[in-house]
């Protein structure tokens, strides 16, 4: 055998052995950095390595995590979120400082219906956001992140005051992405469930000033054209309502809900006239006159919501 061949079985031998010792020994450090986890918080919003130091990427990491990270994904695409839970609970409890498998362990809790261990696992995933090697999606994908956690508030997975949470998260995303249509139109929803149409209002215009004016986004300016015409109507403001609706349906000719929404306007407006009119020109005391008033009264009762 030649000696570049016997050099080479050799290396890979070495390789070989240093991963065997790698994958079963990295189990001697996952107890210990569960108790890191639970420590308290190092600088700069890391964890802390159990003597007031920050864990440094890879801390009780390597081989094993890279597999159970491997398995939970696998677990996750075949849909078996039990074992993709459990699997990224271990790769968390070894490297507690990577973000991706607190979100990742949170998509599987979420489908799980255990909600309030995903916010939970949203908000262990966020103390680490600005460490460097959680940074690598940028901000579209930790806006995505506090988006799924207001969800998770506004489906009541967490304390009492969820919506208002809920909103908090949604605003925060717009921060981290201000184009991310969709944050702008959550955080509006949920001032509109929280009854606060002004602020609402003011969020939606808000959004379609942030989002860009490109063709490919004609459909999301349109549905904030749509939320903001639906604010209006909320304020009883229905001339502002229609003339928002008219701009969405000229952003977007295929916004069926927006057309609809005019067409009720225009047949309440309609409704209205014919009953002044009627009015004008009949005694108000004759019974046809006054059962046409009442008829035309309740149908623009129930197109306002009256």
């Amino acid at each position: 055998m030649a000696p570049r061949t016997r050099q080479a079985q050799r290396a890979r031998l070495v390789l070989i052995a240093l991963s065997l010792y790698l994958f079963l020994f990295a189990d001697a450090d996952a107890a210990p950095a569960e108790k890191k986890a639970k420590g308290k918080k190092g600088q700069a919003g890391g964890k802390s390595d159990g003597k007031g130091g920050k864990l440094s990427k890879g801390s009780g990491g390597g081989i094993k995590t890279k597999m159970l990270e491997r398995e939970g994904t696998d677990a996750l695409q075949r849909g078996d979120l039990t074992t993709a839970a459990d699997k990224f609970s271990q790769a968390s409890a070894i490297d507690p400082g990577y973000s991706d498998y607190h979100t990742q362990r949170a998509s599987a809790l979420r489908g799980l219906g255990r909600k309030k261990e995903a916010v939970d696992e949203y908000l262990a995933a966020i103390e680490g956001m600005d460490e460097d090697r959680n940074k690598a999606g940028g901000g579209q994908y930790w806006a995505a992140v506090h988006i799924n956690l207001g969800y998770l508030y506004a489906e009541g997975g967490g304390p009492d005051g969820g919506m208002a949470k809920a909103a908090a998260a949604f605003a925060k995303a717009t921060q981290l992405a201000p184009g991310f249509e969709e944050a702008y139109t959550y955080w509006g929803n949920a001032l509109q469930e929280l009854g606060q149409q002004d602020e609402a209002l003011a969020v939606f215009q808000k959004g379609v000033q942030a989002v860009s004016q490109g063709p490919e986004n004609a459909a999301k300016r349109a549905m904030l054209h749509f939320h903001i015409a639906n604010c209006h109507g909320s304020l009883g403001r229905q001339d502002e309502a229609l003339k928002s609706y008219q701009e969405a349906t000229k952003v977007n000719p295929t916004l069926a809900a927006a057309w609809t929404n005019m067409g009720t306007i225009y047949q309440v407006i309609s409704l209205n006239v014919l009953i002044k009119l009627f009015a004008k020109v009949n005694s108000p005391s004759k019974p046809s006159t006054y059962c046409f008033i009442c008829n035309s009264q309740k149908q623009v009762d129930d197109f306002v919501g009256g």
